[in-house]
Parts: C-alpha cells; structure tokens; sequence
C-alpha cells in the first residue's frame, strides 16, 4: 500500500545556498504515512576540502585530506589504523592516575571497518562523564566519556585518507588517520546541527514510496550488512547527547559502486514542529559529495512556524541532491 501524502504551504524562511523548497506537511498525514512511528557560513558557498600529499602527518594537528572518488595511488600501503596521545593541560604532576588507578594518558586509535566505517575508541581516564567534540572533514558532533573515560563509537567515513579529531572541554586536541580505501564505493549524505531541530534525511530508494521497503530514515535505518550486500543504504545517528547545545549529526550511506542496476535515490529533510522547535530559528548544515570528488556544504538558517504548528513537518525538497546510480 503507498502512503498518500497532504501538503500545504508553510509560514517559514528558509535560507540556503542552493535552489531549495519546502512545504508543510500535517502530523496526522505523516503518522498515517509511515504507520509507526554551529557554524554558520555566508549563503552561496558551496566549500569543497582540500587533497592532502600522500603522506602520513606526523604531529597532532593532520592536514586537510582527500575526499571520497578520489584516486589516490599507493594509499594500499599505509596503515590500517593509527594511534596518537597527549597528556592533559590541566593534570598537575602528582595527578598521574585516575580515582580508579589508570593512567591519565587520553588515546584516540581509529580502525577500519568494513562498510567504509572508522571505528573510533577514545579513552580519557582522569576525563570521566565530559563532553568531546569529534570533528572528521567539516562533520561535527558531541559525545559523551563514560564513568572511566571511555567513548567507542562507529563513524561514516567521508574521505579515503580520513583525519579525526577530539578535543576536550579542557582544550586539549588529540587526532588520528586512518586510511578507508572503500570509501570509493560509497556515496554519503549528512545533516548536522546544535541542539533541538527536529532534522531528519529521508531516502527513496530506487522507485520505493513513503513507508515502503527501500524508504530509509531514522525510524528505519537499515544496517552497514544492507549496503555490504549491495541491498540499500543506511542512516548513522552521531551526537545523540541531551543537553543544550550538544552537537549532532545524521549520515545517509549508499553503495553506489557495488549496486548491480540501474536506478535513483530520491533525498530529502524534513524538519518536525515540536515544542522544542516551534517559533525558533533552526541553524544547520548538509554535507554532499561534490561532482568533482568534492564535499559540498550547504548552510541553512529555518524559521520554524508558530506553536499552533506542533505536530507538523517541513519538507526541504532540493536540499541534497537525488543520487542517481548506474549499473556496475
């Protein structure tokens, strides 16, 4: 059964480096629909990242680095994982050890994963249950230590030679490189934002509707197995911190160089009215590859209707661009 959709035109400003729209959608249509259910750039960039040398950097600070469909030679012989530390700032020399006797030593290794995944594994010891900010090719989010200083978490790679950073709430910085030499196969979608927003990537894949099999969203992410096997994309959920001004991001993954026909992936945002949203001023970004190897970023600033409007959605139709897929 297709999920029939009811529009109306919505009271919002929307502004945004490339021709985009949106409309209203009443909550009760979209219920039905799916039956279950900070930085800010001048308009008109669109900022393409730099190519790095084909060498590892050996300091803290990595330089800027190639982006996915980049062809890059000799990539297969770097390390499949990398590992940096520092000593915190603030730890006097008698503060060697944490309350539960480990040593201090804040480590960021980041390893390959199958799916063009970086699995990142941060450890902080005398830095329990603080916020890190993870920043990977303009891609920014906030997570949070655990009671011994540890974060583990699977990221989306955005560029063959993929530079991480964390930086703690003290200021210090530690970063790591991990070469993804799959990251060609990928294409990769993202929207981020601070705080409440209501933000969410919709997929449609290859002719699929609203609610059927092949409509990809937070609610039905499909898994890195579903891209691995030529299947579908996946959603990423990064950032799901609560508390104000936390970071947070949404990555849609498709294997585009893996599918087997022919077809289009219809991409959309919506943006939920709820009462965390209503009558505020929503600042976020889309991340895209560039039709030259690129990642290009779109800033946008949403007025988000009146309270009365709780329940409803706004559609941003042309803020990411459909992927179009040719058979391998």
């Amino acid at each position: 059964m297709l999920f029939r959709k009811n529009y109306k035109t919505a009271a919002a400003t929307f502004v945004v480096a490339i021709t985009t729209g949106f409309v209203m959608q009443n909550g009760d249509a979209v219920a039905s629909r799916f039956a279950s259910s900070e930085p800010q750039a001048q308009p008109d960039q669109t900022v393409p990242l730099l190519i790095a040398e084909n060498q590892m950097p050996e300091v803290a600070t990595p330089p800027v680095n190639p982006l996915m469909h980049t062809d890059q030679s000799g990539l297969a012989d770097r390390v499949n994982s990398s590992e940096q530390n520092y000593a915190s700032p603030n730890l006097a020399s008698d503060q060697e050890f944490s309350a539960l006797g480990l040593a201090c030593d804040v480590t960021l290794q980041a390893t390959h994963s199958p799916g063009a995944m970086v699995a990142l594994d941060f450890k902080a010891p005398c830095h329990v249950n603080e916020t890190v900010t993870i920043s990977h090719q303009g891609l920014i989010f906030t997570a949070v230590t655990s009671d011994i200083g540890h974060i583990a978490l699977q990221v989306p790679a955005l560029a063959m030679v993929a530079d991480f950073e964390a930086e703690l709430i003290d200021g210090g910085i530690i970063s790591a490189t991990i070469n993804v030499p799959d990251i060609a196969s990928y294409d990769r979608v993202a929207v981020q934002w601070s705080g409440a927003s209501g933000l969410r990537i919709h997929a449609l894949e290859m002719g699929a509707d609203f609610g059927e099999r092949g409509h990809v969203w937070a609610k039905s992410p499909q898994s890195v197995a579903t891209a691995i096997q030529a299947r579908g994309g996946y959603i990423t959920e990064l950032g799901k911190i609560d508390f104000p001004g936390a970071k947070h991001a949404e990555v849609y993954s498709f294997p585009t160089g893996q599918m087997q026909k022919t077809g289009v992936v219809r991409l959309s945002v919506e943006a939920e009215v709820t009462a965390e949203t209503c009558n505020k001023e929503i600042n976020a970004q889309a991340l895209q590859s560039g039709v030259d190897g690129g990642i290009s970023t779109v800033d946008l600033t949403l007025s988000m209707p009146a309270c009365d409007a709780i329940g409803d959605f706004l559609v941003l139709n042309n803020l990411l661009r459909d992927l179009k897929i040719a058979q391998n």
